[in-house]
């Protein structure tokens, strides 16, 4: 026997909460054809929610239920109330005679088509029960809240009458015929037939057929294990028998009480109760506080799913919640054979110390000329690290962290990330490990930087280190360009010119530029404009004097001319469009003129 109770006893030996907090059987009609029905009462001082209640039906002593033999309840059970659920076939078949429509006017619901639950015949197992919230029945999500019967005895059950009220027994009576047989009860099942064969077996000790069982008030609470035997005496009371229209007395088809019941429950007995915190972060504990009124009834019951301990009997248990999520909590006070409870859903919220986010994501290769770079990770609220500190300094908020490098910064660096709640901080990410690559070191140098006569040729020399993992692009400051790695130009007009070199290494396609400012200056005779359209200037050696053209308005402009290190050589007022500045008596060498005033302020060089 114990074998095939081995489902049964892992499915329902766990009391997850006193029972006195939930819904209960409390009266059980299986009549004649499809006259069936059950009562379920809600002891409780708060309506109670159907939603997620489930009558289920183990068939002819099966371990499991099908998902046609399951009945979702509709609808809300008052306190002190009853809810009654009845076969809903409405016409007669050749083989399945409707159930009777006075019957059917007493339910708050009435089941579906065969083979839901009220299609039981006495030999069947009825639980209530409960599912996680919106999810249908299986036979491994059920919670266990009321049985009739006894789950899982197979053979032994499926085909005999039903459960007795006595344990063993063995009777002499009559068959039809007159003559005497003998009938048995084993283990409180009534057997189908009697020890012949073929006559019926006493049928009439069956008290979960043809009966109408009443729960006896005494009982407030549902059996949420798998009773071995089912012994249906210990909390049922079957109703006398009743004169049938036929004059013969039945005990079947007897549903006067049906939508009452008397339980002893005081509804002046009410508890309530408080916690210190309610909201709370994970290992942390909660004092929890019965109210005053309590303290002076027979004994206290608490229970803490999620919690350590789960349940105490104490008036202020302190419990600590080690996991993450929402928690219930139960309080059921006793006073004589009265109680009362109290039941808060959700009412311990613990929150979790944040979990290790994901690794940061973004470039893991840099390049040197890059400033900055930007950082995400999955999370809000975040902490960041950079290691080393010298690489560079970080703006953060929330999920981007933003590292501003460190000025000719180059190598490895990890940058990590950890996120931080009111509970404290969590474990850092795996690091991501980014490479701040190293300068190409650009660099060059030119045949000559200055000339007086033209042509003005330049042979440029480029100096980067290992020129063979670059391609260059040069800028020569006039508009012309070059890709060649050691380029000649020659710069067609006279002027001052910045020269640009960029080399981008061909593996990591990172791109260096090196510029040098008025790098080039070309001066002498026949020296074509300046980069002003409507300027230029040049040098006549013959007259030993410096020419200037300004075709615009400069009124009250000056000229001042200055040797490179800064000292005045001379100066004159600008009075017309043309002018010719003398340097005479100075000595050969690079001169520089500024010309203020007027709409703008203009400067050259010149070799003299």
């Amino acid at each position: 026997m114990k074998n095939y109770l081995l489902f049964i006893s892992l499915f329902f030996t766990t009391v997850f909460v006193s029972a006195q907090t939930d819904l209960f059987f409390s009266e059980y009609c299986e009549g004649t054809g499809n006259n069936k029905g059950v009562e379920i009462y809600n002891p409780t001082s708060e309506s109670i929610d159907l939603t997620d209640y489930y009558v289920v039906r183990y068939a002819n002593g099966s371990s499991t239920f099908t998902t046609d033999g399951a009945t979702d309840l509709l609808g809300t059970i008052e306190p002190h109330s009853t809810f009654v659920l009845v076969n809903g076939q409405t016409e007669s078949t050749p083989t399945s005679p409707a159930c009777d429509p006075e019957m059917q006017a007493l339910a708050d619901q009435l089941d579906h088509e065969y083979p839901a639950p009220m299609y039981m015949n006495g030999n069947d197992a009825i639980a209530l029960v409960k599912t996680p919230a919106g999810v249908p029945p299986t036979n491994t999500n059920i919670t266990p809240v009321d049985l009739i019967g006894q789950v899982g005895l197979g053979s032994l059950i499926s085909g005999e009458t039903g459960w007795s009220y006595v344990q063993d027994t063995t009777l002499d009576y009559l068959n039809g015929n007159g003559d005497p047989i003998q009938g048995k009860v084993i283990n409180y099942i009534v057997q189908k037939y009697a020890t012949n064969g073929s006559d019926f077996g006493p049928f009439w000790m069956s008290w979960t057929s043809n009966h109408t069982l009443i729960r006896s008030p005494e009982v407030f609470d549902g059996i949420v294990s798998n009773p071995d035997p089912f012994v249906v005496t210990q909390q049922w009371d079957t109703l006398p028998a009743q004169l049938d229209p036929n004059g013969n007395y039945t005990y079947a088809d007897i549903w006067d009480n049906l939508g009452t019941h008397d339980c002893i429950v005081s509804p002046t007995l009410s508890v309530d109760f408080s916690a210190n915190d309610t909201v709370i972060c994970e290992s942390n504990t909660v004092v929890f506080t019965i109210d005053e009124n309590a303290y002076n009834i027979d004994s206290i019951s608490w229970e803490f799913p999620g919690g350590t301990p789960s349940s105490s009997h104490d008036p202020e248990p302190e419990i600590e919640y080690s996991t993450a999520g929402e928690f219930d909590v139960v309080l059921v006070v006793y006073e004589n054979q009265n109680f009362a409870s109290q039941t808060k859903q959700n009412y311990i919220t613990v929150n979790p110390v944040p979990p290790a986010p994901a690794p940061p994501a973004g470039d893991e290769m840099v390049c040197y000329d890059e400033v900055f770079s930007n950082y995400t990770t999955n999370s809000t609220s975040a902490i960041w690290e950079l290691s080393p500190p010298s690489a560079g300094t970080q703006n953060y908020y929330d999920s981007t962290c933003q590292i501003i490098w460190a000025q000719n910064f180059s190598g490895e660096v990890s940058l990590k990330v950890k996120i931080y709640n009111g509970c404290g901080e969590g474990e850092f990410s795996e690091p991501l490990y980014i490479q701040k690559l190293e300068s190409s070191n650009a660099e060059f140098s030119a045949s000559q930087t200055v000339f007086v006569n033209q042509p003005y040729t330049v042979q440029f020399t480029n100096l980067t280190p290992s020129p063979d993992d670059f391609e260059f692009f040069w800028d020569f400051g006039n508009g012309g360009t070059s890709t060649e790695v050691q380029p000649e130009y020659t710069y067609p007009e006279n002027g001052e010119y910045s020269v640009t070199l960029k080399a981008t290494n061909t593996a990591t396609a990172c791109t260096d530029s090196i510029i040098k400012e008025d790098y080039i200056f070309c001066s002498g005779v026949g020296i074509a404009e300046s980069k002003d359209e409507d300027f230029k200037y040049w040098v006549d050696y013959t007259d030993k004097a410096l020419k200037i053209e300004m075709p615009f308005e400069y009124k009250n402009s000056s000229l001042k001319l200055f040797d490179m290190q800064g000292k005045l050589c001379g100066e004159a007022q600008i009075c017309q469009p043309e002018i010719s500045i003398p340097l005479s008596g100075l000595p050969a060498g690079l001169y520089q003129f500024v010309i203020v005033g007027g709409k703008r302020k203009l400067s050259g060089k010149i070799v003299f």
